[in-house]
């Protein structure tokens, strides 16, 4: 893993996975969206973040996918 920042100074983390990683996170996301347990014991911006993150890893499933052809 490496840590980089971009053009604004935020910092992020560059990491390789494989694709059985990206399937298990992308369940693993999936499966906690659906049974987010919501406000108060969760922040409402934290339902947004895990449908954004969920729709990463399905594109990248999708993306492979395309690719194995």
């Amino acid at each position: 893993m490496e840590l980089n920042q971009d053009e604004r100074g935020k910092q992020y983390l560059k990491a390789n996975f494989n694709i059985d990683d990206i399937r298990l996170m992308y369940d693993a996301l999936n499966h906690f969206y659906d049974n987010w347990p919501g406000e108060p014991h969760r922040h409402s911006s934290e339902h947004q973040r895990l449908e954004g993150m969920k729709n990463m890893f399905y594109s990248m499933l999708m993306e492979y996918t395309l690719h194995q052809g």
